[in-house]
C-alpha cells in the first residue's frame, strides 16, 4: 500500500478533528495571543501606548498606559490584567479580583485573611479580562463595553467557546454579563447571557486559603453557576457565515466586593471549499483549559 506523505496524514487528521468539535482559527489569551483578530475596542480602558503589543488584548498592553476614562478609581476594572502587572494608570488588581491570602498581586498587599479573588496565587500571571464596580458617581460610561474582531472569511463557523469564573455577593438589578455575536457586524444576536441566583447561595473552594467561602446570590452563565477558579468552559454553537465575526462583551458591575473574569475567547470553525490552505497556514495552538485546584 502507498504511504501517506505527511501533510496528507496531517489534512487527514485536521478533517476528523475539524467535523468532530472545529478547529481553533481565532483566540485571544490577553497574554499576547491575537490569532486571527483584526480589532479590538474597549470603551472604557484602552491603553494609549501599546506599540510592541498588537492590538491591545495583553495583560501587559494594559500596564502600559491611560485609561480611556479616567474617571474610574482604582478599585474598578474592565480591562486585560494579571497578578504581574499592575493595570493602566498604575492601578493594581482591585481587591475584589485578586487573592491576596499567600502572596500580593503587583501594586497589592498581603492579606493573610483575604477570602475574595478569581485570580489567585496558584493561577500565577495568566492574563485574562477583569470586570469590577463600573457603576459609579461619575460622567465615566457605566457599561463596559469590549468588541474583538475575527478574521473568518472561507470559513463555516461551529462554535466559541469562553474560560469563565466569578465570585461575589452579585446583584439581578445592577450585575449583567453578555457574549453577543455578529456576523460582519450587521446583527447581534445573544449567545452567553447571565442571571443572579437571588435564591441560593454558592461554595467557592478555588481560593489559595481561607476556602470553603459561602456566599448568596452567585452569577449564572447560560444556566451553569460559575464558579472562581477559569476551570469552566462555556461553548456555543453558532449559526451563520461571514468575512469578520463580531464578538461583543457589555457588562455592568456594581460592587468592589464582586468580580467577574473570563480568559481563552476561542473561535472553533469547518474549513469551507478553498479554505484548507489556511488551515496549513494556521500556527498550532495548544488547548489552556485549566483544571480544578
Amino acid at each position: 500500500m502507498k504511504e501517506l506523505g505527511i501533510a496528507a496524514l496531517i489534512g487527514c487528521a485536521l478533517a476528523t478533528a475539524s467535523f468532530a468539535q472545529g478547529i481553533v482559527i481565532g483566540l485571544v489569551d490577553f497574554d499576547g495571543t491575537e490569532l486571527r483578530l483584526d480589532d479590538y475596542t474597549n470603551n472604557i480602558w484602552t491603553p494609549d501606548t501599546i506599540s510592541g503589543f498588537g492590538l491591545g488584548t495583553s495583560a501587559a498592553a494594559n500596564a502600559q498606559g491611560t485609561n480611556a476614562s479616567t474617571l474610574h478609581g482604582s478599585g474598578d476594572i474592565f480591562a486585560p490584567a494579571s497578578r504581574e502587572f499592575v493595570g493602566a494608570n498604575d492601578f493594581p488588581l482591585p481587591d475584589g479580583q485578586s487573592d491576596d491570602s499567600v502572596s500580593a498581586a503587583a501594586g497589592g498587599d498581603l492579606f493573610t485573611g483575604d477570602e475574595l479573588g478569581i485570580a489567585t496565587d496558584a493561577f500565577g500571571n495568566n492574563g485574562y479580562f477583569a470586570v469590577t464596580d463600573l457603576i459609579n458617581t461619575s460622567s465615566a460610561p457605566q457599561t463596559g463595553v469590549a468588541e474583538f474582531v475575527f478574521d473568518i472569511d472561507d470559513f463555516e463557523l461551529l462554535a466559541l467557546s469562553v474560560d469563565v469564573a466569578a465570585m461575589g455577593d452579585f446583584e439581578d438589578a445592577n450585575d449583567s454579563f453578555t457574549f453577543a455575536i455578529s456576523f460582519d457586524g450587521i446583527t447581534y444576536t445573544d449567545v452567553i447571557t447571565s442571571d443572579i441566583d437571588e435564591d441560593g447561595s454558592f461554595i467557592y473552594e478555588h481560593l489559595d486559603t481561607n476556602s470553603p467561602v459561602d456566599l448568596p446570590d452567585p452569577l449564572v452563565l447560560n444556566g451553569e453557576v460559575v464558579d472562581g477558579s477559569f476551570a469552566q468552559q462555556i461553548r456555543v454553537d453558532l449559526a451563520g457565515t461571514g468575512e469578520q465575526l463580531y464578538v461583543r462583551f457589555t457588562a455592568n458591575a456594581d460592587g468592589g466586593s464582586e468580580a467577574f473574569g473570563f480568559d481563552n475567547l476561542t473561535i472553533f470553525a469547518v474549513p469551507g471549499p478553498g479554505a484548507w490552505s489556511l488551515v496549513f497556514a494556521l500556527p498550532i495552538v495548544a488547548g489552556r483549559r485549566r483544571t480544578r485546584l
